[in-house]
């Protein structure tokens, strides 16, 4: 059976990932990149399915550094 792959997309993309999670695995990423060209990436170290719950603060950073035009971003 063939899997047709979905296209890449060329979109502005921050990727957001625990090196232990358990439901899509850090290698996972290494793939998502591939369909996302213009991705961002993140990888935390000892997080595991919801680093935006278990680094929220690291996961805010990154968010405010990845979309600075946004008006969240600019509240202190």
């Amino acid at each position: 059976m063939t899997v047709a792959l979905p296209p890449a997309l060329d979109l502005p993309t921050l990727l957001i990932w625990g090196d232990r999670d358990l439901i899509l695995p850090a290698a996972h990423l290494a793939y998502a990149r591939t369909r996302l060209p213009r991705a961002r990436a993140h990888l935390f170290r000892d997080t595991g399915h919801m680093p935006q719950i278990e680094r929220t603060a690291e996961v805010e950073s990154l968010l405010r550094a990845f979309w600075p035009g946004h008006p969240a971003a600019r509240t202190g």
